[in-house]
Parts: C-alpha cells; sequence; structure tokens
C-alpha cells in the first residue's frame, strides 16, 4: 500500500510543480515529514521523494 502512494506523490510533484499548483506541493511535503515520523523514514522511496521535494 505504501508503495502506491508513494509512487503517486512521485508522480503527482513534477506534474504539481508543472502546473505551479502549490497546495498540492504543499500537501505532498506533508505526507513527506508524516513519513519521516514513521518506521518508513529509511526506505529508499521516501529517499527518492525527500529528492524530488528538496533537490530537483
Amino acid at each position: 500500500m505504501f508503495n502506491t502512494y508513494n509512487r503517486n506523490d512521485e508522480e503527482a510533484l513534477p506534474l504539481a510543480r508543472t502546473m505551479r499548483s502549490r497546495v498540492n506541493v504543499e500537501r505532498i511535503k506533508t505526507l513527506y515529514k508524516q513519513l519521516q515520523a514513521t518506521s518508513l523514514r529509511n526506505n529508499p522511496e521516501v529517499g527518492r521523494l525527500s529528492y524530488l521535494l528538496f533537490h530537483t
């Protein structure tokens, strides 16, 4: 289930940025912060989401 949500976020982030949708980018950031507070924080997919959020 996590993989599906994370994959959707990874696909949604570039689209949200292209559309200049601040609300949706902020929603993805909020989800990322929530994931950081769980046992999934060291998951490679969470790391990829971090890269997409903060390094692209």
